[in-house]
């Protein structure tokens, strides 16, 4: 979002806070209805601004779509000293049946898991020697020991996409409290490319 729209944004909460004061004033209601809008209206200001921050270009926590362009990603490992839970951030892109990318690539923020983390490594090996990978993304309730197995060129994984995360014994990671996300990355197949007309030297 540009910066003028989140300034109009801000001037508008702002002329309808002091619209809400000078009727306030003016008018005869009680005091403690007066009183409750000028704190309901302060409080969708901070709502406001808390909303707006998050369209600023931060990574989304929504789920992520099924199949998607895998772009990019970084990974942040838990840091014990700080209690840091670490994170993984993807960046996808919207495909379509052919998969041919579409829309603009968006930015996700997924809870760390050791898991996780090793086979988006995979998939990013596989953008760094220029190849195209699909990532498939499944929320459901697989249990924790069905991780799917890795083939060349292919990864496949599970993690979470949460914030309501808790550390378990001996998983390397976080898990979901409610849901868990398969991850199953691989190579791009070759697009199949419509065949080409014969050339005719067609004379001047």
């Amino acid at each position: 979002m540009p910066d003028y729209a989140v300034f109009a944004a801000v001037a508008a909460y702002a002329a309808i806070g002091l619209l809400l004061l000078s009727l306030n004033f003016a008018s005869l209601w009680a005091w403690p209805v007066k009183a409750g809008a000028i704190v309901a209206t302060s409080g969708l200001f901070v709502g406001t601004y808390l909303t707006i921050n998050a369209l600023l270009g931060w990574p989304s926590h929504d789920r992520l779509p099924s199949r998607a362009s895998f772009l990019a990603s970084r990974i942040v490992e838990p840091d014990k000293a700080t209690g840091a839970p670490g994170a993984i951030f993807v960046w996808l892109q919207d495909i379509d049946a052919q998969n041919l990318p579409y829309g603009e690539p968006r930015a996700f923020r997924l809870s760390y898991s050791r898991a996780l983390a090793t086979e988006v490594v995979d998939a990013q090996r596989l953008r760094f020697q220029g190849k195209e990978v699909i990532g498939n993304f499944d929320y459901d309730a697989v249990p924790q020991q069905e991780v799917p197995p890795r083939l060349p060129g292919v990864a496949g994984a599970r993690g979470v996409d949460t914030q309501e995360t808790s550390t378990r014994e001996g998983g390397g990671g976080l898990v979901s409290l409610n849901q868990d996300l398969r991850a199953h990355f691989e190579q791009m197949p070759i697009l199949a490319l419509p065949d080409k007309l014969p050339y005719v030297d067609e004379p001047y």
